[in-house]
């Protein structure tokens, strides 16, 4: 089409609405960048906060009313509903992906993946980190199996010994008033798997609502018969081979639960001093974070040693006290004993270089039976290790007035017997750590225990081999020096350390984190197709007590390693960065997003648990500021969407309620784009797939297709390095800022006079973009693309799920970097006339716009996309300017970055007096905020952290000052 350089008159034709349409696009000049990044922030707030006119009615909740069966393809001919319901979208379609068989592994295929799933505890319930994870393995099993992979995604959940006890036992008193002790060992059994029949299954149904495609027909748990078989063959074959052995070592204990626990059930409470702490089996509270000195005679001499302590009550077991042989306090005393005040035993007096002299009184109490350090020098000087403490942590082999005591309550006693003694030298408040039971909330004892053991010397040092050769991949990689850290303190020799051996030496108690693994060793079948896995992803946290141990049990029982890949995901704080905390309030639970729940809900939840009255208190609080109308239903596909948005590669992530709202929106979005599609896209409609140019496509056609080339591009790069926040966002641009908020603003005005021609190329272009669009998406949002894509004519497979992914080669002939340079210079100039719009309010009233171009590409481009440009610049009449033009009477202007100048003739559509106020309000406002920041910079030396906010606040300053001098001279003289 040529068009005449000079005037060129383009007319208005269609609206552009007011708040949704201000598009946020990659790869355009910083001056629009900014523009644009504060209207999408606008935009969010708008919706977030429900202030648009269209927020209560896209929030209306609509249920799916077919007569589906369970396992029945969903009737797809019902209408959609006029807004997004995720009720209604999810509704039947996963009974039918399982029944249909679309998780399960395809065996005609030769390539395969394959993830294992870290087990939940078959006591939870689905929390965010599961949502987190389950999420991400779930994006990049479905994009695997999209590009014909043999995926196999394998469930499995932990017995979780301790946890299912505790369950049990309360259920077992809450019905029956019996304790475990009361009912017996068999039947307390049959309880803990009545109650795993019953209730067991509940977390895999809640992952199943989020929408994880696993194998369910492979779902393993812990204790099933193939897995105990193979646990102990696999015992019996270290224990013979010398790796797993018996030794007597300190274990953590807890008093009520009566049971060993592992390191990562323990929390340490740290304290700064004097501290009164709640202990279940005591009526008042102990206290902890003090230190007391006492102290020993010295056996034919009258002379004394002082010692100190945080943990009194242990004097009863010590064997014996050690000094720093350096330490000139105590060289009278090499060699000597010391008497116990109150058992009578001689304690020797040690010399050992780990004391530290200038810690308490310099000398050390030790008690081998009851404390790691005490124990390794207990060791070392051949002292005793007695055990004062039963199972319930009541004492035992101590005189007779202190028999049986519990543990606390002794702690008084012994303090009374010193002072009578005249032994007591008083008590100080003193930091300290207190390990506590996550399970019962007991403080932890160190107690001495025949235990299982596996020496993990040579697997450490594989496991070391494997990450820096290269064969075991760690993502993000900053991961490998914390790997090398600890498996180098895994491989130090016993026999070598002192003192501190326990911290650098982990012989590890044989647990269930390979169980799991294990249960290919069961099917010959699986073992050799499917192991080793392609990748592990988990918990950051919990590298050591879950990866580690996979690596170096596969090791040594395969001789190769359990997957190729590891990916570590963040640890999950609240919007304000706090650790998630039910005290706090601020615990979110995945399946109250996904159906919505009212503030009253969030507050009988917190009743409902186990949190003392005033944590309750605190805790209602907190959700009345964060959820004061509770939490939305937000669907899982928005859920899922959202924490796959985060960056999941940093160490936290703060999860924020609001910004899994925006991504609901982000639902409505896409819903409401294939409403307007989807009549276009009539029966005899028959699409070329893939796309194949026609060569009637206009530079706005050219310009989209490259985009969804651009899109497909991203995603493939995204999922391959695992970045999948990279392709949330670009999904995002694509759909919103790109596709919905340009191409179908454009597309109204060629449905409405385009040629025959023009209407089929756009007819196209919109298939193309609406099909590759939805399964590009289809990982992070399978029900709603299921929705769309069981309606789109000339369906390339039966399932979203089974469909290919949208291939970067398919596209390649798409990519067209002149036509978005071309657009990127549209976009430069129709930004500058959205925001003078603004800077005037003018809403709804449409000016007549002049362009005059800073050179002959831009008004090339201008000229191209003269539709696209006059429907997004919500003009009247669009205006090009020759070189030598001028705009009439009655404009202002503003300019680009690039010296594109823009006026607008607003004389007669504005009060001039009323809005030159109201700028130079905006003015005062824009320079109190650059002062302040100017301030703060001076003042500050992270000047850079604050550069770019000035910079923009400059621009717009610059911006204000143009348009008040354009008005100023539209003023009567």
């Amino acid at each position: 089409m040529y068009l005449p350089s000079g005037v060129i008159k383009f007319h208005r034709l269609c609206s552009f609405s007011n708040y949704i349409n201000v598009p946020k696009w990659c790869n355009y000049s910083s001056q629009a960048r900014r523009e644009q990044k504060k209207l999408r922030k606008e935009v969010k707030q708008a919706l977030v906060s429900g202030k648009n006119k269209e927020s209560k009615k896209s929030f209306q909740e609509v249920l799916y009313e077919g007569n589906t069966a369970p396992g029945q393809k969903k009737d797809v001919s019902i209408a959609l509903p006029s807004t997004y319901s995720p009720r209604f979208v999810e509704a039947a379609w996963y009974d039918w992906w399982e029944k249909e068989g679309f998780f399960l592994p395809d065996h005609e295929s030769k390539d395969s993946f394959v993830v294992c799933l870290p087990p939940p505890n078959v006591t939870g319930s689905l929390h965010l980190g599961h949502a987190l994870g389950n999420s991400i393995q779930d994006a990049i099993c479905r994009w695997h199996r999209m590009h014909g992979k043999s995926v196999l995604w394998n469930p499995g959940c932990d017995h979780a010994g301790i946890a299912t006890q505790v369950v049990v036992e309360k259920q077992l008193w809450k019905e029956k008033k019996l304790t475990r002790h009361q009912l017996g060992r068999e039947q307390f059994v049959e309880e803990v798997w009545k109650w795993k029949e019953e209730k067991g299954d509940r977390i895999f149904s809640q992952m199943k609502k989020l929408g994880s495609s696993l194998d369910w027909n492979r779902s393993c748990f812990t204790l099933d018969q193939k897995l105990t078989d193979a646990v102990t063959e696999a015992f019996v074959r270290l224990h013979d081979d010398g790796i797993i052995y018996r030794s007597n070592r300190l274990v953590n204990w807890s008093c009520t639960l009566k049971s060993a626990i592992s390191d990562i059930e323990v929390d340490n409470l740290s304290l700064d001093g004097e501290t009164k702490l709640s202990v279940p089996g005591y009526e008042r509270k102990i206290p902890f974070g003090q230190m007391v000195t006492f102290a020993y005679p010295i056996q034919g001499s009258s002379d004394t040693i002082s010692v100190a302590t945080t943990r009194i009550e242990t004097m009863l077991g010590d064997t014996g006290i050690a000094i720093h042989p350096d330490d000139t306090r105590f060289t009278h005393l090499h060699g000597r004993v010391a008497v116990h005040p109150l058992t009578g035993r001689l304690l020797p007096i040690v010399c050992d270089s780990h004391v530290q002299q200038d810690l308490g009184t310099g000398a050390v109490k030790l008690t081998p039976a009851h404390d790691h350090n005490d124990f390794e020098l207990g060791m070392k000087h051949r002292l005793e290790s007695l055990s004062i403490l039963d199972d319930a942590g009541c004492l035992v082999n101590v005189p007779e007035e202190f028999l049986g005591m519990p543990r606390f309550s002794a702690r008084y006693a012994v303090t009374k017997a010193l002072k009578e003694h005249s032994l007591y030298r008083g008590t100080s408040s003193h930091a300290m750590v207190v390990p506590v039971c996550s399970r019962s909330g007991d403080i932890i004892e160190p107690r001495l225990k025949p235990q299982w053991y596996v020496n993990c010397q040579d697997m450490a040092k594989y496991a070391i081999k494997a990450v820096k050769s290269g064969e075991l991949e760690l993502i993000p990689s900053n991961y490998e020096r914390q790997w090398m850290e600890w498996r180098v303190a895994m491989t130090m020799i016993s026999g070598l350390a002192e003192g501190i051996l326990t911290k650098l030496l982990k012989r590890l108690v044989l647990n269930l984190a390979y169980q799991l693994m294990l249960s290919f060793f069961s099917k010959t079948e699986d073992l050799q197709r499917f192991f080793p896995t392609s990748l592990l992803e988990t918990a950051s946290d919990i590298m050591f007590f879950w990866v580690a141990r996979m690596v170096m049990m596969s090791h040594v029982l395969t001789e190769q390693l359990p997957f190729k890949q590891v990916l570590f995901h963040s640890v999950l704080r609240d919007a304000h960065g706090r650790k998630m905390s039910k005290s706090l309030g601020n615990v979110i639970d995945p399946m109250d997003v996904i159906s919505g729940i009212s503030l009253e809900g969030l507050n009988q939840r917190l009743k409902d648990g186990n949190l003392d009255p005033k944590e309750v208190q605190l805790a209602e609080k907190a959700q009345r500021k964060d959820f004061p109308q509770g939490i939305p239903e937000c669907g899982a596909d928005a859920l899922r969407f959202s924490l796959c948005s985060y960056n999941h590669k940093a160490n936290f992530v703060n999860v924020d309620i609001n910004h899994i709202q925006f991504h609901r929106k982000f639902c409505n979005k896409i819903w409401q784009a294939y409403k307007f599609v989807f009549p276009h896209l009539r029966a005899e409609f028959n699409p070329s797939v893939p796309y194949e140019l026609s060569g009637y496509e206009s530079a706005t056609d050219v310009w989209m297709l490259s985009r969804l080339a651009h899109l497909v591009q991203a995603c493939d790069m995204a999922f391959t390095d695992y970045d999948l926040n990279n392709a949330t966002t670009a999904l995002i641009d694509f759909w919103w800022s790109e596709f919905c908020d340009i191409y179908l603003e454009y597309s109204k005005e060629v449905f409405r006079s385009g040629s025959p021609e023009a209407v089929s190329s756009v007819q196209c272009v919109m298939h193309a973009c609406v099909d590759n669009g939805i399964r590009a998406l289809s990982p992070f949002m399978p029900y709603l693309c299921e929705e769309l894509f069981q309606r789109l004519p000339k369906r390339s497979a039966g399932s979203v799920c089974v469909a290919a992914y949208p291939r970067v080669e398919e596209l390649a002939h798409c990519v067209n970097a002149i036509s978005q340079t071309e657009m990127q210079h549209v976009k430069d100039v129709f930004s500058v006339a959205l925001k003078m719009r603004r800077d005037l309010h003018l809403t709804k009233t449409k000016a007549h716009v002049y362009i005059q171009p800073c050179n002959a590409d831009v008004e090339e481009a201008l000229l191209k996309h003269h539709t696209a440009f006059l429907v997004l610049s919500r003009s009247a009449e669009v205006h090009i300017l020759s070189e030598r033009s001028f705009p009439p009477n009655g404009c202002i202007y503003d300019s680009t970055e690039q010296g594109n100048v823009v006026y607008m003739q607003v004389q007669d559509l504005i009060n001039v007096e009323e809005e030159l106020n109201k700028l130079e309000k905006q003015r005062e406002k824009q320079n109190v905020a650059l002062h302040k920041i100017s301030v703060k910079s001076s003042q500050d030396a992270q000047f850079s952290i604050e550069e770019e906010k000035m910079k923009e606040i400059q621009l717009q300053l610059k911006s204000t000052d143009r348009i008040i001098a354009s008005l100023k001279r539209l003023l009567p003289e």
